[in-house]
Order: structure tokens, then sequence, then C-alpha cells
């Protein structure tokens, strides 16, 4: 079975390579039981694309163009109530087949690499539908505050933690050359934050999938987050509250812990508390918080720092997901983190909960 999988990915590895030197993409689709109407051509993640689109004529509709490499995309009719169908473009002709009241079971033919992302796809949905179910355990255990399910729900998710990593790395071993597993590792790992995992699979793949779109763009986040990592001395300069530019150089001397967070951030929020222990613990050992929004609304900022209690240093330019440090760093997820010594080295990173004050117990001894 593993051997046929493995002769499966190469072979659409390799004819995803060949179709690429072509002259482009022509997509031609039918959607029995709608005539008329618009149809939408859209990338998932990478930036700078803007949706295509075209009109619906007697049920048919065309796309034509030419992309780099195989990138996910998706089309779907306007008036589509259950979402489009996804599938991997590449520059190859491909054929796409609906029905009205369903184009989300749309069948896609001449896209070699669509297979395999479906295969993967399964494998996502079935650990998603876990997640769910732990989800709403979860609630429904901090709804009657029973500390017994809420640590068999803790255990739950770092058990489908360990089988999602496994299946990345897995998927990835089995097609190390296919454009698929680098939207994998983009998808799981850059996207949600985790770039020592992002690391160790982007080491997996073959040198082919390392130059598609999504290969770049995780070596890409990957270097930025370097800047980071324990070891690094980063730079940062923000405004606060007030106005005032506030540097890390400032905090020469002191342990300090750089939050990123966000008034809108359920997690971050949810964390908060934590944060206010350890720093209401040690802060008179040495400790010191720079709480770095990515809020673009001011009063929501000030009202979640006064109602959470974060008596300490917090700043932000406002500019949310395109603030300064976010572009520099490569921050794709928050709540993020790191803690740097008296010296302005970083020596921690996301430590949250019991091993943030471990971490601080550890330092400040």
């Amino acid at each position: 079975m593993k051997k046929s999988f493995a002769l499966i990915a190469a072979v659409c590895s390799m004819l995803s390579v060949q179709a690429q030197n072509g002259k482009g993409y022509t997509i031609n689709g039918v959607i029995h039981g709608m005539d008329t109407g618009k149809v939408y051509l859209n990338t998932f993640m990478l930036p700078g694309h803007q949706p295509d689109s075209t009109m619906l004529k007697n049920g048919k509709f065309t796309f034509k163009g030419k992309v780099s490499s195989p990138q996910l995309y998706s089309v779907w009719p306007a008036s589509s109530r259950n979402g489009g169908v996804a599938f991997f473009l590449e520059n190859s002709q491909i054929t796409i087949t609906a029905e009205k009241d369903s184009f989300s079971a749309a069948r896609v033919t001449g896209s070699t690499a669509s297979p395999l992302y479906k295969q993967w796809d399964e494998q996502w949905e079935a650990i998603r539908q876990k997640a769910g179910k732990l989800y709403h355990r979860s609630d429904v255990a901090a709804k009657n505050k029973d500390s017994v399910e809420e640590k068999a729900v803790k255990a739950g998710f770092a058990a489908l933690e360990v089988e999602l990593d496994s299946s990345v790395t897995a998927f990835v071993k089995q097609s190390p050359a296919s454009p698929v597993a680098a939207f994998v590792i983009m998808d799981r790992y850059i996207n949600y934050s985790y770039p020592e995992k992002a690391a160790a699979a982007y080491e997996l793949l073959a040198a082919s999938a390392k130059k598609t779109d999504y290969g770049v763009a995780i070596k890409a986040s990957l270097d930025k987050h370097a800047k980071m990592s324990v070891g690094a001395r980063p730079v940062m300069a923000l405004p606060d509250t007030t106005g005032k530019l506030v540097k890390l150089s400032d905090f020469k001397g002191k342990v300090v812990l750089v939050d990123f967070w966000a008034s809108w951030c359920g997690p971050c929020r949810a964390e908060n508390p934590n944060v206010v222990k350890a720093y209401q613990r040690f802060h008179d050992k040495g400790f010191e918080i720079l709480g770095v929004s990515l809020d673009t609304d001011k009063k929501a900022w000030l009202k979640a720092v006064n109602k959470d209690g974060l008596n300490w240093w917090h700043v932000s330019d406002l500019k949310g997901w395109k603030s300064t440090p976010v572009l520099e760093f490569g921050i794709s997820g928050i709540p993020t983190n790191f803690i740097m010594d008296g010296n302005g080295k970083i020596i921690a990173q996301n430590l949250r909960g019991e091993e943030l004050e471990k971490k601080l117990e550890e330092i400040l001894k």
C-alpha cells in the first residue's frame, strides 16, 4: 500500500512539473441546472492574489491563466449556498462538472495533484471532527466546573496533536516532491505558528517541492521567525498607549516576556489570567511584560487592557496583521510570546500557564 501510494505521489509530482512547462491553464466547467450567473476563482493562503470571475453561458464557464506552481484554488458560483470545490490548479486542461445544488461535490479532472490533496483532506477532516467533539466537551466541562472532565479533555487534545503531527510527517515522507506536501506544512504549521514543527517537516521536502510557491513561502516564514528564535537578539520599537516610543533595549537588565495578543483574540484573553498571575508573582524579582497588541481599534485595545487587569507595559502601532513586528518576525498566529534575558537575548518561546511559571522560577531564583 505504501509503495503504491508513493508511486502515485511520484507520478503526480512528475506530471505537475511537466504541466508547469506549458503555456498556462484552461478550466472548462459546466453546472447542470444553472444557466446564468457569476462564477469565482480564487486561491488559498498566498497573499497578493485577487479573485477572478466569469459569467455562465448556458451553464458553462471558462477560466484561463497561468500559475507559477501548483496551488490550492477554489471555484464557486455566486449563488452557491454550500461553498465551492477546492482543487490544485496547475498549468493544464482542467474540467469541472457540477450540479447546481451540490457544487462542493463537483468532479474535477485534469489536476494531477488534486487526488493527493483529497487524500490529505480526508485525513484532516477526521482529525477536525475529533477536535470538534473535544471542544464541545470542553465547553460543557467549563460550564459545569468539572475539573476531572477538563483534565480528560486536555489529555485528549494532547493526544490529538500527536496524531496530527504523525499524520503530517507520514504524508510529507510519502510524497516529499509534491506541492501538496508543501501546502500541508504551510497550512498546519506556518499558518498556526508552529515554526519548529514547520522547520522539521520542511527538511523532509524534496528540492522540487521547496521551489513551489508554498515551499518558498515556508522558507521565507522560517527565515523571519529565526529573528525571534531562542538565541536571537530582536530589535523592536513601538508607541505605547500615550504615543511614546518604547524599545526592547529599554528593558536591559530585566527578564521580559514579550507577549503578542489582541483584544479580539479569544485564546489570548483566555490566557491573560495566567499571565497576570505570573506577573504578580515575579514582578518584584525583576520580571517585566511588554504587551504587543495587534489591534487596529485603540479604544478596544485599552478597554481590554483595563478589563483584564494587564498592569504592565503596552505598545501597538494599531496596524493589526500589518504591524511592523508581525511582518518583521513572520508572526502568523496569536497568542505568541518570547522571553528575553537581561542582555536582550531570547531564552524561551511560547510558554503559557504552568510552563511559564516554571521557567520564571528557573530564571528568577
